[in-house]
């Protein structure tokens, strides 16, 4: 009886392991694939403001009148859920830039990252009260939004005029030197010369208008054009040499 040959089992091969293959981030997947084609489509099916509200304006012949508009808030409702369904929104802050001062900063984006931007000025929050700061944000928010995106609102622009400051009256001081009456005064000296000339003088240097030295002058000038009554002048020399003549006293 031969014994059994050894079984020699063949030596395991080794195993290589390939490296994994990366995996491809594949692009985001976005309604429009860019910023312009997005705005695009928003302006193709441009959403339409109507205009609710009323205010009172006055004309430049004082009549006054009710128009029509739209406000910040109205345009908000309808535009911004309108620009979210293309993949756009807007929005602004105020910010400080240097060079350019206190303003309001806004930008249009896309979902992707693209998008435009823009700067306005507005006035000093420091001097301004904070009324007019509220309405200069809220004026710059509307005419940013309504740029950038083309939404044109039904109506009329809110635009809010300032009332003209009024003059400020403060009564006369007790004590205080009532204005002289010039007119009157040259009235009362008709046919005086001297004392016209004299009371333009005065009227002049206490800044008298036009008219009233003029008045002034005319009298002066109509009282030195008048004839003078010699017989009854009492300072008329020939008068007073007469009176000292005895001839011509014995001839009278």
């Amino acid at each position: 009886m031969t014994a059994p040959k050894p079984t020699q089992k063949p030596a395991p091969k080794p195993r290589t392991t390939a490296a994994p293959k990366p995996a491809t981030k594949s692009a985001p997947e976005f309604k429009h694939p860019t910023f312009v084609a997005a705005l695009a489509a928003f302006q193709a099916a441009l959403p339409d403001v109507p205009a609710e509200r009323e205010m009172t304006v006055e004309d430049a012949g004082g009549v006054l009148r009710t128009l029509p508009y739209a406000d910040l808030a109205d345009i908000h409702t309808v535009a911004l859920p309108a620009l979210g369904r293309e993949g756009l929104f807007f929005s602004a802050r105020p910010t400080v830039i240097y060079g350019a001062g206190y303003g309001l900063a806004y930008e249009l984006t896309h979902e992707s990252g693209e998008g435009r931007e823009g700067f306005v000025p507005l006035p000093n929050p420091l001097t301004a009260t904070s009324d007019e700061t509220r309405l200069h944000l809220q004026a710059a928010r509307r005419s940013a939004l309504v740029a950038l995106t083309g939404v044109a609102p039904r109506g009329v622009e809110p635009v809010r005029r300032e009332a003209a400051p009024k003059p400020e009256t403060t009564a006369p001081a007790a004590d205080a030197t009532p204005a002289r009456d010039f007119t009157a005064e040259a009235k009362a000296a008709t046919g005086d010369h001297a004392a016209l000339s004299a009371l333009w003088q005065e009227a002049r240097a206490a800044g008298a208008p036009v008219p009233v030295l003029d008045a002034i002058a005319a009298l002066g000038s109509a009282a030195a054009a008048a004839p003078v009554d010699e017989a009854a002048d009492p300072g008329n020399p020939e008068d007073e040499a007469a009176s000292n003549d005895p001839a011509a006293e014995a001839k009278s």
